[in-house]
This record gives structure tokens, C-alpha cells and sequence, in this order.
């Protein structure tokens, strides 16, 4: 985290806005599959993604709001909470694990990647972050040690 970055906690507001996001994912027809588990909810986000269901003028929303279950399948594979990391840039909803100074965003990468034209791996990303988290508590782990 840079220096002007802080975590806060979710406000009823933010948790909301997050929740509006995941209504979005959950609500879309024609999936079939259980979305309370880390494979669903990553089975779920390549159906939406699959079935087209994301329409050009709202391409930004849609995708974050794929981001959010993307978020929420990271933080149940790695035990991670929802935040909002706050600089001068503004708030934007990150998960952290709190007092180890570790955060990721997930809520924009798929609409980055839409943005870059390049296809979305759901499984790929779910990894990488999924990797990242373990080598950053890791790195945490040896700096609290040394």
C-alpha cells in the first residue's frame, strides 16, 4: 500500500453497493450450478461472460460487478475481507486481511482485460490472485520474523 492509502472498514453504504453488484451476477438466467461455492461462484462469472450477457454500454459495470464474486471467491478460498482502500484518488472496495497491510482489487480486472480486448480466463485470474495472496502473507510472515 502506498503511503497515502489507508484500509477502511465497509460502510452500510459500501456493503450496499457491493451487495447491488452481486444481485447483478446472481440474478442472470439460465445458470443452473450452486454460486455459494468458490467453483460455483467462478463457474458463474464464466457463464455470464460466456452467454454475452454483457452489453457494451454498460460493459464497465457489468465486468465489476463480475469482479465483485470474483472478490468474493478469493476471499473464500484465502480468508480475506471486503475494505475500501481510501487515498487522494478517492474509496474503491479492495480485500485486505486486517493488520497485515495485504490488499488486492479484483473489482476492475475483468474490465481490463474486456478493455484490452483480450479474452477473460476466470480461472487464470482466480489463481493469480490466489497465488499472490499466498506469496504476500508469506512475505509478511518472513518480514515479522526477521
Amino acid at each position: 500500500m502506498s503511503a497515502d492509502e489507508k484500509l477502511e472498514w465497509l460502510t452500510d453504504a459500501d456493503r450496499q453497493e457491493l451487495d447491488a453488484r452481486r444481485q447483478w451476477v446472481y440474478n442472470h438466467p439460465g445458470f443452473f450450478g450452486a454460486a455459494d461455492t468458490v467453483e460455483g461462484k467462478l463457474d458463474l462469472i464464466a457463464h455470464v461472460l460466456k452467454a454475452g450477457h454483457i452489453a457494451e454500454g454498460s460493459r464497465r459495470y457489468a465486468a465489476q460487478c463480475l469482479g465483485v464474486v470474483l472478490g468474493d471467491a478469493v476471499a473464500q478460498a484465502r480468508g480475506m475481507s471486503w475494505f475500501m482502500v481510501s487515498s487522494a484518488a478517492g474509496r474503491a472496495p479492495c480485500l485486505g486481511i486486517a493488520g497485515s497491510g495485504i490488499r488486492i482489487v479484483t473489482v476492475t480486472i475483468i474490465d481490463d482485460e474486456l478493455t484490452a480486448g483480450r479474452p477473460v480466463d476466470i480461472h487464470h485470474m482466480f489463481d493469480y490472485f490466489c497465488t499472490s495472496v499466498d506469496r504476500l502473507k508469506a512475505e509478511t510472515m518472513r518480514a515479522g520474523s526477521a
